[in-house]
């Protein structure tokens, strides 16, 4: 058992240890099921992951988080073991931290951390201090979107310090933090990021850079999101970044993804019409698709539901996503073209969403034509 395993296991029985204090709470809860029929066989495989995250605060000037994940590649192996196959999953720590609120009274919370922390491209310091949300593109969210939904993450072992210095509409946080191996594979990174909130516009802008240890080239990255509100009824989602760059690179289109989209409240329906450029990202996938281009993809999604979860406690629409590779353009891909109907209902404090991705272009091949996805989440 690895060290990151025992760690995660210990720190889940310090959790459980201490429930009767009321100290410990639910910090994310996610649990997810992908249904496709793969290669080789003829019937469905449904693949299972989770995300779970603890939150200790034994007292009122530090907070100690923890989160885990496991992955079962059958589900109903899992369930019934009727091969008496029992390597069928993993479960994997995945990131610890200890947080110093408001460090000497001040604005300032100093964070220690391993594993992942965040994801810098996020809303997260604006959740945290202000309150407040810069929703990403609803479609990145669904199975056929996450293709299309660039992440960057602050992973490693390091410190940060965030907060809402003398302004309370600006957010601020600082990274530096390192890859947990030595020598030439060694490698240092360090991220900054700012978020302004005005009456009509918010951003959030971030940049970073990391120095391998065996001296080679810095590889930057950054990006910024905003969202432009216009009264109740419209708003204005932008965003632009670049992943994985470094001076010597010819072609910087390629790790460049940018997207605009318009979003419309009409009465009881939502429409929001995303225009992008993008490279493939499927390590954000739920299953394994190969990747036919090597060029950004043009694309377009609609997205159309009615229903709020928060006062009709279910919401329900579809999504549409067209997307060409511009140099390829008569290339069918997976990206092609895809209908997602989805259906979400919250009961308490928790979401329960079934969504199908449908691929016409794709029936002559059923693996393809085809996935189901159930997503159980937590909600505050």
């Amino acid at each position: 058992m690895s060290t990151r395993t025992l760690c995660s296991l210990a720190f889940l029985s310090l959790f459980t240890i201490s429930v009767m204090a009321q100290q410990v709470s639910l910090a994310k809860l996610e649990l997810e099921s992908a249904g496709y029929i793969p290669e080789n066989k003829d019937t469905p495989v449904f693949e299972t992951g989770a995300i779970l995250a603890g939150r200790f605060v034994p007292v009122h000037w530090v907070q100690l988080h923890v989160s885990t994940l496991f992955y079962i590649t059958d589900t109903a192996a899992f369930l019934y073991n009727l091969n008496g196959q029992t390597d069928i999953g993993f479960v994997q720590f995945d990131g610890a931290d200890l947080t110093f609120p408001g460090i000497g009274g001040g604005p300032w919370s100093m964070i220690l951390f391993t594993g992942y922390l965040d994801n810098p491209a996020s809303d997260s310091l604006f959740r945290e201090y202000l309150k407040m949300e810069i929703e990403e593109p609803e479609f990145h969210g669904l199975p056929a979107g996450m293709a299309f939904s660039p992440e960057s993450e602050i992973r490693g072992t390091g410190v940060a310090l965030t907060g809402a210095p003398q302004n309370a509409n600006v957010v601020t946080g600082l990274y530096a933090y390192w890859n947990d191996h030595t020598g030439n594979d060694a490698a240092y990174s360090f991220d900054a990021r700012v978020g302004v909130a005005g009456q009509i516009l918010v951003a959030t802008v971030y940049g970073g850079v990391t120095l391998p240890g065996d001296g080679g080239k810095a590889v930057f990255r950054g990006g910024i999101a905003s969202l432009a509100r216009s009264g109740q009824s419209y708003e204005l989602y932008a965003e632009a970044g670049l992943r994985q760059f470094d001076s010597g690179m010819e072609d910087l289109g390629k790790n460049m993804y940018l997207l605009f989209e318009p979003r419309m409240y009409l009465g009881k329906a939502d429409v929001f019409l995303s225009f992008f450029s993008s490279p493939v990202f499927p390590e954000n996938m739920s299953r394994d698709i190969a990747v036919e281009a090597e060029n950004n993809f043009l694309g377009l999604n609609l997205l159309v539901a009615t229903g709020n979860l928060d006062y009709n406690k279910w919401r329900a629409g579809a999504s549409f996503l067209a997307s060409m590779d511009p140099e390829d353009p008569g290339t069918i891909t997976p990206f092609s073209f895809s209908i997602s109907p989805f259906y979400t209902i919250r009961i308490s404090d928790y979401t329960l969403d079934i969504t199908a991705v449908l691929r016409p272009l794709h029936l002559d091949d059923i693996r393809e034509a085809g996935e189901v996805r159930i997503l159980l989440k937590a909600v505050y």
